[in-house]
């Protein structure tokens, strides 16, 4: 006969599984899962009680799991549809990156046609966080823009090289090539 005094109730096996749901519990004894028996209670109807042993098996394999996968993971296959992404997603919906970009879903549906955002299909569409950081890093570090534009004062410099002077007088000839070079050096 097995000791039910080491069992838990549903309440207390509820709560030790992370407070999931009593319908929950339900469904794994049914699948088998956890065993569930009753304890007589003296004086009061018998109470279902639940097997420690296979309470603390799953929370074993739940931690396991999760050692496995990054903390940070949120692969879409994994989560299941319509559950909240958690805040620190690796991979966004088009309407959790507009959310966090604050950029329309039109124009991020524009960046990854264009090639601009890499982005995977797993039943909808999903664009990394990282790109968006990238992307929006990239918008707000003025160097860039300069880098951009490197190509274009060098050709500057060199057709205003061979110029006469009265056309562009070697004072801004000299500063377009300063700028690239300085530029060209960060």
């Amino acid at each position: 006969m097995t000791d039910l005094s080491t069992w838990y109730t549903k309440s207390q096996a509820c709560a030790k599984l992370g407070n999931i749901a009593e319908r929950t519990l339900d469904r794994l004894v049914e699948r088998g899962k956890i065993r569930k028996r009753t304890r007589p209670m003296p004086g009061r109807k018998p109470e279902p009680v639940y097997s420690a042993e296979d309470i603390d098996k799953i929370i074993e394999l739940t931690e396991a799991r999760a050692a496995v996968l990054p903390p940070e993971s949120n692969y879409p296959i994994l989560r299941r549809k319509g559950a909240p992404a958690p805040s620190a997603a690796l991979w966004l919906t088009y309407e959790e990156a507009a959310a966090y970009s604050g950029l329309p879903r039109r124009t991020l549906e524009r960046l990854v046609r264009a090639g601009k955002l890499a982005a995977i299909r797993a039943g909808s569409t999903y664009i990394r966080r990282a790109d968006i950081d990238a992307m929006s890093q990239a918008e707000n570090d003025p160097g860039v823009h300069v880098r951009a534009l490197l190509p274009l004062l060098d050709a500057v410099a060199r057709i205003a090289a061979h110029l006469p002077e009265r056309v562009i007088p070697p004072i801004a000839t000299e500063k377009i090539r300063l700028e690239s070079t300085k530029s060209q050096g960060s």
